[in-house]
């Protein structure tokens, strides 16, 4: 079964400077570009999260520029969620991801 919205980190495992994290962003995200991940879709819930909300914040405000409409980011982060209680679910990497 496919998900009805997809859960992004605002950042990538070695997190890159600031500049180059939001570049990132935009270059993954947006659709007419040829680095686009599929895994962002304007036509999908898409939710952003950091570790403490800010990252996130400024993600949000990205996407919405490149069009998405239904997007969100967790206030004060994965920090807050787990502290809150939030499920979280750990996936293995899959190579080449």
């Amino acid at each position: 079964m496919r998900r009805a919205h997809g859960m992004r980190e605002a950042r990538r495992p070695a997190s890159p400077p600031a500049r180059e994290r939001y570049a990132g962003l935009e270059l993954y995200a947006d659709p007419t570009d040829a680095h686009h991940l599929p895994e962002f879709n304007p036509a999908r819930r898409t939710i952003v999260y950091c570790a403490g909300g800010a990252r996130s914040a400024l993600a949000l405000e990205t996407l919405r520029q490149l069009g998405y409409r239904d997007v969100a980011h967790l206030e004060g982060g994965f920090t807050a969620w787990t502290a809150a209680g939030g499920e979280v679910t750990r996936e293995t990497p899959q190579p080449g991801r």
